[in-house]
């Protein structure tokens, strides 16, 4: 539970994600820091929507490590909805913020 809170976890939010998706016990430290860091300061996402969105804890978000599923992420997440959201690629590229988009 330490991990989870050095992440910026409450105890909600670690009630919350563990009742959904408790695999995401099974995390190493590291790929618990690691993807927390990726998806705060270069997604600019808030540690508490992990607790909603726990999934993306399992997954690899790293680009150097999975380029596959960073292609299968693009296909589902952001292509499919580049007209409705014409500015997610650029976010997702590291040139915009989240702020952009109204999240």
């Amino acid at each position: 539970m330490e991990v989870f809170r050095r992440c910026g976890w409450s105890e909600d939010d670690f009630q919350l994600a563990f009742n959904k998706v408790p695999l995401f016990m099974w995390l190493s430290e590291k790929k618990m820091t690691g993807t927390t860091d990726f998806l705060v300061h270069k997604m600019g996402r808030k540690p508490a929507a992990f607790g909603r969105a726990r999934k993306v804890l399992l997954y690899s978000v790293e680009e150097s490590n999975c380029p596959k599923e960073r292609k299968c992420f693009l296909d589902w997440f952001v292509t499919k909805y580049e007209e409705d959201v014409p500015q997610l690629l650029h976010v997702f590229n590291g040139k915009g913020s989240l702020a952009e988009l109204g999240l």
